[in-house]
């Protein structure tokens, strides 16, 4: 069973061709979320879309 994506769970996403540690903020679907990088002073929000799998990794999102 794959990991269900709720806010507050922690990911990676691709965000300006590096892959980040994110926490999910909101969830439109298991495809589509809006993340957080960074915490306190100035966190970065962006959307990131779900892209195909590969051989050597899972799922990763990527900044729209």
């Amino acid at each position: 069973m794959s990991k269900v994506i709720r806010p507050g769970t922690a990911i990676k996403a691709e965000y300006d061709g590096r892959i980040r540690h994110v926490i999910v903020e909101s969830v439109d679907d298991q495809d589509n979320v809006t993340v957080r990088l960074g915490k306190n002073s100035d966190p970065t929000e962006f959307a990131a879309d779900r892209v195909a799998s590969t051989d050597t990794r899972g799922f990763l999102f990527v900044a729209e």
